[in-house]
């Protein structure tokens, strides 16, 4: 692991203890070290610390759940079941934001650019706030996305109806990038 990568790591960890996440305790080896956006690594779980991870995102209240049953929860979380991750968890806000996937044994933390999540639910899963899922999609999936990387999303603004701000975003058409 390089200078660059290890800073990585260590931004990683202290954003997760600011927010009440140990996951310093629960990695057994770090895998895939991203230094760039979005900063984070896939690690590997000591034996039952997916269990024990999971339980210590639910207690910091901090995050909410991409839950798959519906559709926005769906759609947020896909990129992370297409990786082999089985849950996805972001940290509430819309500046940057936690985003950890759970899988097995493999697991993921980083830290994305742009928070999608502003709020949560009462059954903590994550609301939405649209006017943001195109700079997230600028910023922090299109380098992970192969060939999709190409493609430029076109919005339309208006008002967010989960923050109130006038930017909310509506997807009129993808198109190649050439």
């Amino acid at each position: 692991m390089d200078d660059k990568e290890a800073k990585a790591v260590e931004q990683v960890y202290a954003h997760a203890e600011r927010l009440g996440v140990p996951l310093r305790k629960h990695v057994k080896e770090t895998r895939k070290i991203t230094a760039n956006n979005p900063v984070g690594f896939d690690f590997i779980c000591e034996r039952g610390g997916t269990k024990e991870l999971l339980l210590s995102i639910i207690d910091s209240a901090r995050f909410g759940y991409d839950a798959p049953d519906t559709l926005f929860g769906f759609l947020a979380g896909c990129v992370a079941r297409r990786s082999g991750f089985k849950s996805s968890f972001r940290e509430i806000g819309l500046g940057a934001s936690m985003h950890i996937q759970i899988g097995d044994s493999l697991c993921n933390a980083h830290i994305d650019t742009i928070g999608i999540a502003p709020a949560r639910d009462n059954k903590a899963n994550n609301l939405y706030d649209f006017s943001k899922i195109v700079e997230h999609w600028d910023r922090d999936l299109r380098p992970e996305l192969g060939p999709l990387k190409h493609f430029d999303v076109t919005v339309l603004r208006g008002q967010s109806e989960v923050t109130g701000t006038k930017e909310f975003g509506a997807i009129l058409s993808v198109k190649k990038k050439f």
